[in-house]
């Protein structure tokens, strides 16, 4: 991708692979499996973190080649983060109007109550989540956003990947 080609075209499709990604991850079993591993206790586990990361990764992968202001980096890693965090949204919706357990033995309950940020022992209950489906959405998106938008400002103060590191030999090598 060249700099300056970030249409919202390519913000829609970078979103919606990470979101495939992120539902991948939910419908395998892994978000549910390291739920049970605690990053910070009573605050996140690891099943969430690794959502968290997905929607970081998509936001860094946007305006990591970026040659724009820090408003429009900020901007497209959000709406990148935003897509991610809609494709979860999306799965929780689609998972309270269809039985997915019938393909996803993983499609639990306990799996929904992880992505609508409730603890798993109150998440059992499909019609608990279908009177609090429009604040899991609205949850999600608050969480994915801001994580796409950190990694615009990441890569805005000079935090690139494709910098050598210092004592290797591509840092050492003239020009």
């Amino acid at each position: 991708m060249q700099p300056g080609s970030n249409t919202i075209t390519t913000v829609v499709k970078k979103g919606a692979v990470f979101g495939v990604v992120a539902v991948f991850l939910a419908m395998v079993g892994i978000v549910e499996a390291l739920h049970q591993r605690l990053v910070i206790t009573g605050v996140i586990s690891l099943g969430q973190a690794i959502l968290l990361f997905t929607g970081l990764g998509a936001g860094f992968v946007m305006v990591r080649r970026t040659a724009g202001s820090r408003a429009v980096m900020i901007l497209q890693g959000t709406v990148v983060g935003a897509i991610t965090g809609a494709m979860l949204g999306g799965l929780v919706l689609l998972g309270q109007a269809v039985n997915l357990r019938n393909v996803f033995p993983n499609a639990s309950p306990a799996l929904y109550g992880i992505l609508t940020v409730e603890q798993a022992e109150h998440g059992c209950d499909l019609a608990h989540h279908r009177r609090r489906a429009f604040r899991a959405r609205r949850s999600r998106h608050r969480a994915a956003a801001p994580v796409g938008a950190a990694a615009g400002v990441r890569r805005h103060r000079g935090g690139s990947r494709t910098q050598p590191l210092p004592g290797t030999a591509a840092a050492d090598a003239p020009g």
